[in-house]
């Protein structure tokens, strides 16, 4: 017995150590320093954006805590900023008035900016960085992006047929409708109806269930046919 309470005793005294030394251990793996930080500072340039299109930065303070966003004077969010003093940022231009900054914002053609503001990592003063980009028009109408916000294999009723099978399409629609083709020749016969499946019905799941529960039906009763024979075959059955 006093084996037991000697060893039991050591054990808690050991995990006691364990704990206690866990926390010390964790903060000595942390650079003298403290958490790295960003150095990329300065403002960001995303470029020139069409209608569509969506771009993003990292934007470097260094800031802490909480960074507010404004684009020209109106509200536009804002973010808190990660461990490093950065703050991510992305703008989605949603129509050639408005775009996706955390809020959505009024935009214009030409260069729009966006002003984040925040205390600093260091010392708390406030540190202001810019996020710029230009809206892409000609003729003050918004270029739309060439790439689909859907690719065309997304939508199942899209023609995939070749050209030439399109203009007998269209030509056998021009048909129906009573007109003739552009090229003024003689009208296209129509096409000729679908071969008749003569009158056919299809083998559904339903009728697959169907026979299935026959079929399981007949073997229970073929199973017991033959344990009653079994048993009628054995020695003094029925005595």
């Amino acid at each position: 017995m006093k084996h037991i309470v000697r060893w039991t005793t050591l054990f808690g005294l050991a995990a006691l150590a364990l704990v206690c030394a866990g926390p010390a251990g964790a903060q000595s793996t942390y650079p003298p320093g403290g958490p790295a930080t960003c150095t990329n500072t300065g403002d960001v340039n995303l470029g020139v954006m069409n209608v569509g299109d969506t771009r993003g930065a990292s934007v470097c303070g260094p800031y802490t805590g909480f960074v507010t966003f404004t684009k020209e004077g109106q509200p536009a969010g804002g973010k808190n900023a990660n461990a490093d003093g950065s703050v991510p940022v992305a703008v989605s231009i949603l129509s050639p008035t408005q775009a996706n900054v955390d809020d959505i914002v009024t935009i214009h053609c030409g260069t729009n900016v966006l002003t984040l503001t925040g205390a600093a990592a260091q010392g708390g003063a406030a540190i202001t960085r810019n996020v710029t980009f230009t809206l892409n028009c000609v003729n003050n109408i918004a270029v739309v992006s060439p790439t689909p916000f859907f690719p065309v294999s997304a939508f199942p009723f899209t023609s995939a047929f070749p050209a030439s099978q399109q203009q007998q399409q269209q030509q056998q629609q021009q048909i129906i409708g009573g007109s003739a083709p552009a090229g003024g020749g003689a009208a296209a016969p129509a096409a000729a109806p679908a071969a008749s499946t003569g009158g056919r019905v299809r083998f559904t799941g339903a009728n697959v269930l169907r026979w299935t529960i026959v079929s399981l039906a007949l073997v229970g009763v073929g199973s017991l046919l033959v344990l009653s024979g079994r048993r009628k075959a054995q020695p003094g059955f029925g005595t």
